[in-house]
């Protein structure tokens, strides 16, 4: 029994050491309602991260089609929460050679909305410095799997780069207005 315990102990310290999560409840511009859960996985151990979103949402709040979900460079505030605050695109850190090319880390991607306003996007993120960077994406429906082989981590949990403390905004693919968002807060 105490050998058992003593087991236990040690595999859930080597979780908690070996991945770090931020996450989020994703609230509706100036409404508050909530609906739905962002999450952001580093397992530093295995050099992998992982996105998951989910959201159900209104059809009327959140059209069917492409969005784009970016993470900004303040935090929101408010009662009801006001996503317009939350600040510019999230860039890579200066030292990253992604920046010289224009990308903007806090661009995480784009998620599909069904008819019904719901939205299940998962992105699995492999950190391989020796391979070349390429992508794969399974479907079902609205829901996607994106598999990515990135040289670079996709997000940071710490640091000057870090996510958390930042807002998530998921913008209207078309307009680039806010439609729901976020502060990200770090889980252990």
């Amino acid at each position: 029994m105490f050998f058992s315990l003593l087991v236990l102990l040690a595999l859930s310290v080597t979780v908690s050491s070996n991945s770090n999560q931020a996450s989020c409840h994703l609230r509706l511009n100036h409404d508050g309602t909530r609906i739905g859960k962002a999450t952001f996985l580093f397992r530093t151990r295995t050099k992998e991260q992982r996105i998951t979103v989910n959201i159900q949402g209104d059809p009327e709040k959140i059209t069917p089609g492409w969005h784009d979900l970016r993470i900004r460079t303040k935090a929101v505030r408010g009662k009801p929460i006001n996503c317009d605050d939350a600040g510019d695109i999230l860039p890579y850190p200066s030292w990253s050679y992604l920046r010289s090319w224009g990308l903007l880390l806090g661009n995480i991607g784009q998620v599909e909305a069904g008819e019904n306003g719901e939205i299940n996007q998962y992105w699995m993120i492999d950190i391989n410095r020796k391979d070349p960077e390429r992508s794969e994406r399974r479907s079902e429906g609205v829901t996607h799997w994106d598999t990515l082989q990135l040289n670079d981590p996709k997000f940071y949990l710490k640091g000057g780069s870090s996510i958390v403390g930042k807002a998530l905004v998921l913008e209207n693919g078309d307009t680039g207005e806010p439609i729901a968002c976020c502060n990200l807060r770090r889980e252990r």
